[in-house]
């Protein structure tokens, strides 16, 4: 059985930290959607603007998304089409902690 984290928590924190050393490259990963969203002045970007500016193919763009959202470091909201990605509070300490690097 998969053992679920909980969203937001600092087991979650901690998962994406270890997975963010171990990758080579932050480039096209989940982890270069928070870098571009806390280099924002708001920390949010709608949703098509950050999928650009990642350069990240649409399923692998998905598949981010949808880990940091569950790891509760984004919120996505708005209408269908008019999706806003902003970083959560975890998710910019996260984001700062990387940048510190």
């Amino acid at each position: 059985m998969e053992r679920k984290t909980k969203a937001g928590s600092f087991t979650a924190y901690l998962e994406c930290a270890n997975r963010a050393k171990q990758a080579p490259s932050t480039v096209g990963s989940p982890v270069s959607l928070l870098t571009v969203l806390a280099a924002t002045k708001d920390q949010k970007l709608p949703l098509d603007v950050l999928r650009k500016v990642s350069g990240m193919e649409f399923s692998q763009f998905a598949e981010g998304l949808k880990g940091l959202q569950e790891a509760g470091f984004v919120d996505v909201t708005g209408a269908a089409g008019s999706e806003t990605v902003e970083l959560t509070a975890n998710g910019a300490k996260l984001a700062d902690s990387l940048q510190a690097r």
